[in-house]
């Protein structure tokens, strides 16, 4: 027989323990209930106190990732009004910008900090820039074309001209 220490024995028994609580079917799954419970923490909560709250319950039932997400979100609620005021301006400086790329790093850094609406919104603001630039290059090319729908036959002729001003110049 192999001589155990009190230490080792108690060791092996929480694991054992932690690997039975596991074993539960419902721990570390995310369940519709607590889906539901979740998307509601997430959306309506503004709360910082019940959100850690409602994260330290899903860290118990093996909901590490979306705990991480719920204090997240709590300290976003729990910002001291200068930092509010910065992040508003932030906001409206990028709202404000032609700059698709710095609009989508904004974005980004706001998504991160759980501030969803407000990089949705953001997002918005570049597809709106991408579909301005779009409409704004088809005004150009109607413009460039004019009456002639197809500007295909000038850059021919264009192309014709180099080729033939190049045999001119080998024959001379």
């Amino acid at each position: 027989m192999i001589p155990m220490d009190p230490m080792t024995l108690g060791i092996g028994l929480l694991i054992w323990q932690s690997f039975r609580r596991q074993s539960n079917s419902e721990y570390g799954v995310m369940t519709p209930g607590r889906e539901e419970v979740y998307r509601n923490a997430m959306e309506k909560l503004t709360n910082p106190q019940k959100l850690i709250k409602i994260a330290g319950i899903f860290e118990r039932y093996g909901l590490a990732p979306q705990a991480n997400v719920l204090k997240i979100r709590a300290k976003w609620h729990a910002r001291p009004q200068n930092v509010r005021d910065q992040h508003r301006e932030i906001f409206d400086k990028a709202m404000a910008s032609t700059n698709p790329i710095a609009i989508l790093k904004v974005a980004n850094v706001f998504e991160r900090m759980t501030a969803t609406v407000l990089a949705a919104k953001l997002r918005a603001r570049v597809d709106e820039l991408g579909r301005l630039a779009l409409e704004k290059e088809k005004e150009e090319q109607e413009t460039i074309t004019g009456d002639n729908p197809d500007p295909a036959p000038k850059v021919a002729s264009i192309r014709g001209w180099r080729r033939n001003s190049q045999v001119s110049e080998s024959e001379e």
